[in-house]
């Protein structure tokens, strides 16, 4: 080869070289930013045709530089056809579709640094969605219990009900919990649901399970009474409002009053087993019995809550929140009786929160009972 033309190849690998370089796709490198959950805050309800403009300044407390930034949906739920867009994303803004529940992420995207573009992952939050329209309307007695054939779907009540007559079966259960949404924006109210005997069911309220992500919202419940005494075991769990809410359900602007005299191991004005839920803006006002003989050290009658289960995030410190209670609580010798929760895990679960009345039990504490933690101090009463 000679010299002119081996220099001539030598220019000609390096431009086309250049080229290839200045014309190749950047490597996206995504990373979540460290300590963000989808379950970081509390949820936010939008109605539909509300819309939620993100800017900036909603990422100031990330130690992140970023050119721009994406919105998009993470994962739905509770949509009610597979194929329908719970929200839709446009420009940054956030606009509410269809009833169910979604979770919405941003990606932080910096500058193309040679053949890199970093991105961060953040979570935005978790939205229920409230579409009116597509609802089952609820106006009478036999609707609601009719809830039961529908598990999975979405309800408004539209009129107040009397349960005087009907011997109230609860809605949804271990086998079959509450997958939907409940809603009562308008006020109205549910009275009279009674509940007399403890033998056909092992969770007990107007709802008796209701699954993860599950929604209720403006609950007004009546002059409930609930006698379950007559159970014989340990196993059975009672609240006027849901016998058992699971991991990241939520119940919201509620009021219950009434009577329940229970035969089982958690038993809550509200909600008798809260495991990993968010109870809201709400009250008791009542009494609530229990001197039936169960064996187990987290037995427990709560003006909210029987037992609350909770594992606090980076921003969510709390899920009992903004809740009072006006009531008498009476769990005999054995119980642990709490104005708010029976029993918990996490000291710290109660937020904004406040008592009225009598507590009776084996530990007793106008707050909680019992916190079921290594060298916890209990009971807890509000200063």
């Amino acid at each position: 080869m000679n010299k002119k033309f081996k220099m001539t190849f030598l220019f000609t690998i390096l431009f086309l070289s250049l080229i290839t370089l200045a014309g190749c796709s950047a490597n996206n490198i995504f990373a979540w930013y460290e300590g963000s959950s989808e379950n970081d805050e509390t949820p936010i309800v939008m109605n539909a045709g509300e819309t939620l403009t993100i800017d900036k300044s909603y990422f100031a407390e990330i130690d992140f530089a970023f050119e721009r930034f994406e919105l998009w949906i993470h994962s739905q739920r509770l949509q009610q056809t597979k194929d329908s867009s719970i929200v839709e994303i446009k420009d940054n803004t956030i606009t509410a579709k269809e009833s169910g529940h979604v979770t919405i992420a941003a990606t932080l995207i910096q500058s193309r640094v040679g053949n890199a573009i970093n991105q961060l992952g953040v979570f935005i939050g978790s939205f229920y969605i409230i579409n009116e329209s597509t609802m089952t309307h609820i106006t009478t007695a036999e609707e609601l219990a009719n809830i039961n054939n529908n598990l999975s779907d979405h309800f408004i009540l539209m009129a107040d009900i009397d349960l005087t007559e009907y011997e109230w079966v609860s809605l949804g259960d271990g086998h079959n919990e509450f997958k939907g949404m409940f809603v009562n924006p308008y006020g109205y109210t549910i009275d009279n649901l009674t509940i007399r005997s403890g033998k056909n069911a092992r969770g007990f309220g107007l709802f008796g399970q209701i699954y993860r992500y599950a929604f209720i919202s403006g609950v007004i419940l009546e002059n409930i009474f609930i006698d379950v005494s007559d159970y014989e075991g340990n196993s059975l769990i009672v609240g006027g409002l849901v016998g058992t809410m699971m991991q990241n359900s939520m119940i919201l602007d509620f009021s219950v009053s009434g009577s329940i005299i229970s035969g089982g191991v958690h038993t809550g004005g509200v909600v008798g087993l809260n495991n990993f839920g968010i109870i809201k803006n709400g009250s008791f006002m009542g009494n609530i019995e229990n001197h039936n003989v169960v064996l187990s050290s987290t037995f427990a009658i709560g003006g909210i809550a029987g037992f609350n289960a909770f594992i606090p995030s980076l921003k969510n410190t709390a899920n009992i929140i903004n809740v009072t209670v006006n009531a008498d609580l009476d769990g005999g010798s054995l119980a642990n009786v709490g104005g708010i929760v029976g029993v918990t895990n996490f000291s710290n679960a109660i937020e904004n929160a406040s008592f009225i009345g009598t507590v009776i039990g084996r530990r007793a504490g106008t707050k909680v009972g019992f916190i079921n933690l290594p060298g916890a101090d209990y009971p807890v009463n509000f200063e």
